[in-house]
């Protein structure tokens, strides 16, 4: 199995793969900061959400909202594209699809 990068990508993207019946795992915040930042050994500057969080991606409900499989809490949950979008968006829109 391949995996495509969907990382910097419109929304768009994620549902279009969604849509073709892929599971996507997207780094999302869970909450706006705190963020920290400190450097690499190669010397480039890292930037971190303490709220990070992964979650799966795995449907997309006939209204547009997002099935995510949320391992924190082990739980399925339904986001509104709205919620995916804001959390989505605050660690830089990084995804992949299986």
């Amino acid at each position: 199995m391949s995996l495509k990068s969907l990382s910097g990508r419109r929304p768009a993207a994620v549902y279009a793969a969604l849509l073709s019946g892929r599971a996507l795992m997207a780094w999302v915040g869970l909450s706006d900061g705190p963020y920290g930042k400190w450097r690499s050994p190669q010397g480039r500057d890292i930037k971190v959400n303490f709220g990070e969080h992964t979650v799966v991606l795995y449907g997309l409900r006939r209204d547009g909202r997002v099935e995510v499989y949320n391992p924190l809490q082990g739980t399925r949950e339904v986001w509104t594209r709205t919620e995916f979008e804001v959390m989505w968006q605050r660690l830089g829109r990084r995804a992949l699809a299986a």
